[in-house]
């Protein structure tokens, strides 16, 4: 079978516009280890309990899965907790929602915004302890994350999302809950 020019190069641009749509699709989602903060600030005495951790609102190539285990490896590192656990009895509740997720469609500095509300409760009497709103944005480097737009869009994502675990924990921290 032969194909005319011009319909060879509109399965070529088919194929571009698929592997292209796919790659940026893959490069999108958020890596765990990429939005933990460093540097946290850290109780001086480790909390003894336990929390709870619900994370919804997937949002903006920032899934659910990788958000929660984020903030679990952050809570846990800082001291604001001994653990997570989602189990029956656990004395404290952080309830996160991520409320939007706000990233440009091109340009070489990629500004990507992030709100979400974070809540925590104290489990026997559901007594709120903290409801913040956490607004962040990170701006990444010209080019940081290579030269394609969507890694790029990617890095900014995970600061920004790096930037509300910190400020999250930051205020847990200073709340200093089991000590109210």
């Amino acid at each position: 079978m032969i194909f005319s020019n011009s319909v060879l190069r509109v399965i070529a641009l088919i194929a571009v516009v698929t592997l292209g749509n796919s790659l940026t699709a893959c490069s999108m989602t958020t890596k765990t280890e990429a939005m933990i903060p460093e540097n946290l600030v850290t109780r001086s005495v480790r909390h003894a309990d336990a929390v709870g951790l619900m994370v919804s609102g997937e949002s903006g190539g920032i899934t659910i899965e990788n958000f929660t285990q984020a903030v679990a490896d952050a809570v846990v590192a800082s001291g604001a907790f001994a653990r997570i656990d989602n189990g029956a009895g656990v004395p404290y509740l952080l309830d996160i929602q991520i409320t939007d997720v706000r990233s440009p469609l091109f340009g070489g500095k990629m500004t990507v915004s992030m709100n979400s509300t974070w809540r925590l409760f104290r489990t026997a009497d559901r007594t709120a302890l903290m409801d913040e709103k956490i607004q962040t944005t990170y701006t990444g480097g010209a080019f940081e994350g290579g030269m394609v737009g969507a890694n790029r869009v990617r890095v900014a994502t995970e600061g920004t999302a790096r930037e509300t675990i910190r400020v999250g924990i930051d205020k847990i921290v200073a709340l200093n809950p089991g000590e109210e």
